[in-house]
């Protein structure tokens, strides 16, 4: 795992707006994934993940999954702290 490189949501946004433009061009979607050092399932991933966004919004989307995650454990913490006291 020591090539794994973490993207950005900014980032991953800008590569999938730059894979569909190769692929517009006639190179296939792995090709083009692997020309931006991206593995085809990443590709798709984030096809799934940010669709049409643009990069700001993103990182907006990012954030607030974040958010969730932290107030959902508060949530957790605060329920089970009712019920065993």
């Amino acid at each position: 795992m020591s090539g794994r490189k973490w993207h950005s949501p900014k980032e991953a946004v800008e590569k999938l707006k730059a894979v569909q433009a190769l692929v517009r061009r006639g190179i296939s979607v792995a090709e083009a994934a692997a020309s931006l050092g991206v593995a085809q399932p990443t590709f798709y991933r984030w096809r799934a993940q940010y669709g049409s966004l643009k990069p700001q919004q993103a990182e907006v989307v990012r954030d607030l999954r974040v958010e969730n995650a932290r107030l959902r454990r508060l949530l957790q913490e605060n329920e089970a702290e009712q019920l065993f006291g």
